[in-house]
């Protein structure tokens, strides 16, 4: 027997749940998204190490940390203060190997807080470019001076001319006026022990809170193990996209990745 188009008073508010759970799900497909996923910081390391002996495990530990994909990594290549006066196979090598497996080679060229001349600077860095094929350059000794903005840009734009899309990093190692967002495309406003880095008495410049963390970048010496994963909440909570911490310290941090088992805890806590 077919059924009556006229529903009795029990289908009628069965028929009224289901609507409005239907529509209760509909709202929750269109309004729910997925949870944010947790800011990252990337590796960014001061390798001054040469790619022999001790150096070329430390290289290849580089290496196979790019390779594995699971932190971006970031490296300093500096071979004499700068790049030396001729290309040295040894490095040819290891910085090929170390570009193949996905990392980011910056080349290492020292400003004298702006008082080297454009074409010393440009020239060193297209030594560079020429010899090793770098992705980057990375300026020490940047002056906090805005007097020193326009020699800055004038290094800038020698360097942009060498090859396209080549990065430049700045390294003021400490606070700097948002003027220099135009010189560099990172800037390394942080270079100094760990316990510095985690007291209070000392903030990240105010500008950094309206840039992408890409736009900073910090290092921190001195370091214990344990302390590896509060170093990088801080980092990433004072918006730094790049980090570099290690268990070394003075005269010379960044003779190799700290002590055993640091550099391990430390990629650990960037994953």
């Amino acid at each position: 027997m077919a059924r009556s188009g006229k529903a009795s008073g029990g289908a009628r508010t069965a028929a009224v749940l289901a609507a409005a759970a239907a529509a209760l799900l509909l709202l929750l497909l269109t309004t729910t998204t997925a949870p944010a996923s947790a800011a990252k910081a990337h590796l960014m390391v001061p390798a001054y190490f040469d790619p022999t002996g001790n150096g070329a495990t430390l290289w290849t530990q580089l290496t196979q940390t790019a390779q594995a994909g699971k932190v971006n990594v970031t490296a300093i290549m500096n071979p004499d203060n700068g790049p030396g006066k001729k290309s040295q196979s040894d490095y040819v090598s290891a910085m090929k190997k170390f570009r193949a497996a996905g990392g980011v080679l910056l080349g290492y060229v020292p400003t004298a807080t702006g008082n080297k001349s454009p074409s010393w600077v440009v020239q060193r860095s297209a030594n560079y470019v020429s010899w090793y094929d770098v992705d980057g350059i990375f300026l020490d000794e940047l002056s906090t001076s805005n007097k020193k903005v326009s020699t800055y840009e004038q290094y800038a734009s020698g360097i942009r001319a060498l090859k396209s899309g080549i990065a430049i990093v700045g390294n003021p190692g400490t606070t700097i006026p948002a003027s220099y967002l135009a010189v560099a495309d990172t800037l390394m406003t942080f270079e100094s022990s760990a316990a510095q880095f985690t007291g209070h008495g000392w903030q990240a410049p105010s500008w950094g809170a309206s840039q992408p963390a890409s736009r900073q970048a910090c290092i921190a010496y001195s370091a214990s193990e344990s302390a590896v994963s509060t170093l990088v909440a801080d980092a990433v909570s004072r918006r730094y996209g790049y980090v570099f911490f290690t268990s070394s310290g003075l005269p010379n941090p960044y003779a190799n990745l700290g002590s055993s088992g640091f550099f391990a805890a430390l990629v650990g806590a960037l994953e």
